[in-house]
């Protein structure tokens, strides 16, 4: 985390993070949001299903400033290793 290399982005978001898994899913001509309270990503959880699917440009807007203002609070790079460096020091005793 300290020394990113070119595309990756780490940040470790302090406080409460939101209770349901949402996705903004980008396409050249649309956008998708899925909201659920199973776990989405790389391999969703496809047994139970997925709560919401929507284009919405309401409910866009409002999850993609969700995302910009996590992404605001989040400490990044030297700020983000010291941060966890501390947290498992104090883990360790």
């Amino acid at each position: 985390m300290a020394d990113e290399p070119i595309g990756v982005q780490i940040g470790i978001v302090p406080g409460t993070l939101p209770h349901t898994s949402f996705q903004i899913f980008r396409q050249p001509d649309r956008q998708i949001l899925t909201l659920s309270p199973f776990r989405l990503g790389e391999q969703p959880n496809v047994h139970a299903g997925i709560a919401m699917i929507t284009s919405a440009p309401e409910a866009l807007a409002l999850h993609e400033k969700a995302v910009e203002d996590m992404w605001r609070r989040a400490l990044k790079g030297p700020a983000a290793a010291a941060f966890m460096h501390e947290l498992l020091a104090n883990q360790g005793g």
